[in-house]
């Protein structure tokens, strides 16, 4: 395990926001090598969030550091570019997410000062 953020495992479906030392690790070990061609992974591309980590963060998501929307990696490679246009509706979504699954009276409690809070 790489050491999961515990506040950011608020995410849907066993989803967790990226501590920084992951992303930063992710990024360069997607990166293509000197002696490799482009290969699927641009330098714009930032990983912000990975499926669990006992999976070997083989699905996340990335943002697009030129556009600003959001992709999807799954398996080494990319499976679906501009999914959201930017983090706001990525993070909207989010929320739709968990209210539906806890109801509005629920999720408005766990939302303080925006921040979510796992009580």
């Amino acid at each position: 395990m790489t050491g999961s953020c515990p506040e950011g495992e608020f995410l849907v479906g066993g989803w967790a926001l990226l501590p920084l030392s992951s992303i930063e690790r992710l990024h360069h070990q997607m990166m293509p090598g000197p002696s490799e061609d482009e290969g699927y992974w641009r330098k714009e591309w930032i990983p912000f969030a990975a499926e669990s980590y006992a999976c070997g963060e083989m699905y996340g998501f990335f943002v697009d550091a030129e556009t600003g929307s959001v992709g999807q990696w799954s398996d080494g490679d990319v499976e679906t570019m501009d999914l959201f246009p930017d983090l706001s509706e990525f993070f909207a979504s989010v929320l739709e997410d968990l209210e539906r699954i806890l109801g509005p009276e629920e999720t408005s409690q766990r939302i303080q000062d925006g921040c979510v809070t796992l009580q």
